[in-house]
């Protein structure tokens, strides 16, 4: 009887040969994950590869064709892009959008964005204009030399694109909510990282300004934890509010597209969530991103 491949017997394989997979045109994630086949689950773990535009066999080049197999371990193709999910209106349109409160005491899982505009042309906008972004505040976390109070969201929340510098003011609601600049400002951008592994920034918390280590509808945040997989876990952004998931991935890697100044960025071994259809259709959306994601016992595992 053959051996059932297990995600420790696939991983390493899989690491080995992601950047030639991500390197081929089209292909933008490598993943471990259960194939499927004419639409229905196998039941057997493989390689996945996820690219732009799934076309037949007859229509690709040589170097464009994923192996059945990999180092005896199956493939599979699967259609799909990642982007990031920060909302972004022109900044003659902006809209208060699903959570637009203004709070008193800042916390997580609530709206923010930075009070700078950023100039964007076709194609990382439908047309050339200023353009305002919103996301969410994850949590209320404490600098490690200093124990300050900060506020955790990703990079692509606070600093947008290659333009940002330590300084930059943030706003709480973000100014595609209704936040204005300077009433509604709470705080300057301090660190932030685009690294192969976390896309991620933290805002200073200006004097007088409350802050209460818990997330709007989860309630106190209990530390940290490793994902699991098949664990569930939730989530509360300010666009789709409080949501529930699965673990299915520890895996994932993708190449994403930025957009202005900073193109496509490859993130590695990241979580893939999917969503809890019985409670909430989509596990998140545009403005969602800076949100931690928490397990059963209120741990962050992970930053959308």
């Amino acid at each position: 009887m053959a051996k059932r491949l297990t995600h420790a017997d696939i991983r390493p394989v899989k690491q080995q040969i992601e950047d030639e997979l991500l390197a081929r045109p089209g292909v933008v994630g490598v993943d471990i994950n259960e194939k499927v086949s004419d639409g229905a689950p196998t039941g057997q773990l493989a390689i996945v590869v996820y690219v732009e535009e799934k076309k037949p066999k007859s229509k690709l080049k040589g170097d464009q064709l994923i192996p059945a197999e990999i180092e005896g371990i199956p493939t599979d193709v699967k259609e799909e892009v990642v982007e990031p999910y920060p909302a972004r209106v022109a900044l003659d349109e902006a809209v208060p959008f699903t959570d637009p409160t203004k709070y008193s005491t800042l916390h997580g899982g609530i709206s923010m964005g930075p009070c700078r505009s950023v100039h964007l042309d076709p194609p990382d906008a439908p047309s050339s204009g200023d353009y305002i972004f919103v996301g969410t505040l994850g949590a209320i976390v404490r600098d490690r030399d200093t124990n300050a109070a900060m506020a955790l969201t990703n990079f692509h929340v606070a600093c947008v694109d290659s333009h940002w510098s330590v300084g930059d003011k943030q706003c709480q609601p973000g100014r595609v909510d209704g936040g204005t600049c300077p009433t509604d400002t709470f705080g300057s951008l301090q660190r932030a990282t685009l690294s192969t592994h976390v896309d991620g920034s933290v805002v200073s918390i200006d004097p007088g300004k409350a802050t209460d280590c818990s997330i709007e509808e989860i309630g106190a945040v209990k530390g940290k934890a490793a994902a699991v997989l098949n664990s569930v876990v939730r989530k509360r952004g300010r666009t789709t509010g409080l949501t529930y998931g699965k673990v299915t991935s520890v895996d994932a890697s993708v190449t994403i597209n930025y957009g202005d100044g900073l193109g496509n960025h490859t993130l590695k071994n990241q979580i893939r969530i999917e969503p809890d259809t019985t409670k909430n259709p989509v596990f998140s959306d545009h403005g969602d991103s800076g949100s931690v994601v928490v397990d059963a016992a209120n741990k962050v595992i992970a930053l959308m």
